[in-house]
């Protein structure tokens, strides 16, 4: 009677756990499929990859959802550049037209005219190739993952390539996720082994348990473990490549850790550590060292001579300064120093001529060395929240390869005009800095891509604004803004406005031609009213017209959003009945009010 009794439990408990992995299974499958058909094919593929865990008999499946998510972006990616193919064809042919003309001047003007609307749809047709290619995931601008059929059972394999659909990384995986972001490895499976896969091709088998590990383990991923101490076993692992332990409890690193002469990463970022071991040193061929999230760690004088050192994490460690020393660390290409109160650079910072990534955020920096300027490699500089920099050296615009700057929430007063010379910068930060208005020189940055100026004190923008055709996401919130230039109907790339807490009691109509809109957030303004011209704003997902008090009904052409996913009236003073009808003219959109 007992055995029965414990049998039916054990068979409830398993229907229970079989219940709850098929509801998450079902959850994270249809969430993926819906955010497919938005177009968000970057969270789609995290969702299904995520269904694994859930039902781990359910991989046929899932694989094939994959696939089917691939075929659709490929899809729509030919499909794009065949129009833009055929158009670029026929522009060629109205050139050679416009050639051979000898008539009258009113068929060379028909035909100039031609001309310029056909260049006009290459460009959207390349435009619409270029936001696909976005909306998927490529870690370092460089590598997608990408699945395909092969065989005579098509067989699914994963691979990666780049923004041209070039192969980087052949099919060689029966399991795979992106590149991560954080530790720049993709968690690959390969005849029932799983590796960590870097950039260069390089694969390192891998594993997560001390009792599993062989000569041919490279990569030991011990993450999350509560580990007060190594495991002693561990510094017998002389093959050792990759050694991930943050997010433990190692107050201190026992020395043996210089017994691992072959590692090239070193994860020990929070893990409460306060001293690094002399040992340190012997570790010649680290190339990766994270010590992020240490407040009280002391460095040793050592960890200057680890010469081969490509990425260093500092993030969060207090310092009082940063040693002349660092000068030696002449292969570094990343640094992060955020949120460790520096006050200053040294000026050997100038010596890490491969440096990209510079991250100087949340500390207390009051000015930049003149020798910035020579970091020529530099793609990556993030100085926002130190309140205590008022100004930027005019060598700043000698980072020519900078391709992202951060300003927020410093106190510099102007931007000098040397940011001009930045061309290749794609992304401009200069949140809550009160600059009185914004600077010609930001509109001579012809490849920016993003410009974010929210709370930036001024009343008014140039009309050159205009000339940022590259610009994809723009954002101007600001309680003194009054005037949107009619010059903004240039910024045709548009996907993302962000015009809140405005002083705005009208919207211009050139905004309503900025047909790539995605989101738009036109709340806190004092709108009483929205054009029928939105109609038009076919692409849009997300609307917020929140706490624009006076705004009393929208107008019938916003039943033409058929994209729109959520749309925010909370603040609004639009009756429920009105919201009603809205709800039925879009019923797969999140109404909020």
């Amino acid at each position: 009677m007992k055995f029965v009794f414990t049998l039916s439990i054990c068979l409830g408990f398993s229907m229970f756990l079989f219940a709850q992995s098929s509801d998450c299974y079902q959850k994270t499958i249809k969430s993926g499929i819906a955010k497919k058909k938005a177009g968000d094919f970057k969270g789609a593929l995290n969702l299904f990859i995520a269904a694994r865990s859930c039902d781990p008999k359910k991989i046929v499946e899932i694989d094939n959802e994959i696939d089917n998510l691939f075929e659709v972006i490929l899809k729509l990616k030919k499909e794009a550049k065949d129009n833009a193919d055929k158009l670029i064809i026929k522009n060629g042919e109205l050139i050679e037209t416009l050639r051979k003309l000898k008539v009258a001047n009113d068929s060379v003007r028909t035909v100039v005219r031609d001309l310029q609307n056909t260049l006009t749809r290459v460009e959207e047709e390349q435009d619409k190739n270029e936001r696909i290619i976005n909306s998927f995931y490529f870690y370092d601008n460089r590598f997608g993952l990408v699945v395909q059929k092969k065989g005579p059972i098509d067989e699914i394999k994963y691979g990666y390539i780049d923004k041209e659909g070039e192969l980087k990384i052949d099919y060689l995986y029966d399991e795979a996720t992106p590149f991560d972001e954080y530790d720049g490895y993709a968690l690959v499976k390969r005849i029932n082994n799983e590796y960590l896969l870097d950039t260069l091709k390089q694969e390192y088998q891998l594993s997560s348990d001390i009792d599993n590990l062989d000569k041919n383990t490279n990569a030991l991923d011990l993450r999350n473990n509560q580990f007060s101490a190594i495991p002693p076993i561990v510094f017998d692992q002389s093959q050792l490549k990759i050694l991930l332990l943050n997010r433990n409890y190692l107050p201190v690193l026992d020395g043996r850790i210089g017994n691992l002469t072959a590692l090239q990463h070193l994860d020990l970022g929070s893990t409460t550590l306060k001293t690094l071991p002399q040992e340190i040193e012997k570790l010649k061929s680290l190339k990766r060292l994270n010590l992020g999230n240490n407040t009280d760690l002391s460095l040793p004088e050592q960890i200057w001579r680890l010469k081969q050192l490509q990425h260093l994490d500092l993030s969060g460690v207090r310092l009082k300064n940063l040693p002349n020393e660092i000068g030696q660390l002449t292969n570094l290409s990343h640094l992060d120093l955020g949120v460790t109160g520096l006050k200053s650079l040294p000026e050997q910072i100038g010596q890490l001529r491969k440096l990209k990534h510079l991250d100087l955020k949340n500390d207390s920096i009051s000015s930049l060395p003149k020798k910035i300027g020579e970091l020529k490699e530099l793609q990556f500089l993030n100085l926002s929240n130190n309140s205590g920099l008022t100004g930027l050296p005019p060598e700043i615009g000698a980072l020519e390869n900078l391709r992202t700057l951060d300003l927020s929430g410093t106190n510099i007063s102007s931007i000098p005009a040397d940011i001009g010379k930045l061309k290749n910068l794609q992304v401009l930060y200069v949140i809550s800095v009160n600059l009185g208005e914004v600077p010609e020189q930001i509109t001579e940055l012809k490849n920016l891509q993003g410009l974010n100026l929210n709370n930036g004190g001024f009343s008014k923008l140039s009309p050159k604004l205009g000339q940022l055709k590259k610009l994809q996401f723009l954002a101007l919130c600001g309680k003194n803004l009054t005037l949107i230039p009619e010059q903004i109907k240039q910024l045709t790339r548009l996907e993302i406005l962000y015009l809140g807490n405005t002083e705005l009691n009208k919207i211009p109509e050139e905004l309503w031609g900025l047909k790539s809109l995605q989101v738009l957030d036109l709340g806190s303004n004092k709108l009483n009213q929205i054009s029928s011209k939105i109609g038009e704003l076919t692409l849009l997902r997300r609307l917020y017209l929140t706490n624009n008090k006076q705004l009393t009904s929208l107008p019938d052409e916003i039943k033409k959003l058929k994209n729109l996913q959520l749309l925010n009236l909370k603040g609004c003073s639009i009756p429920y009945q009105e919201v009603n009808k809205i709800k039925s003219w879009l019923p797969n959109c999140q109404i909020e009010f």
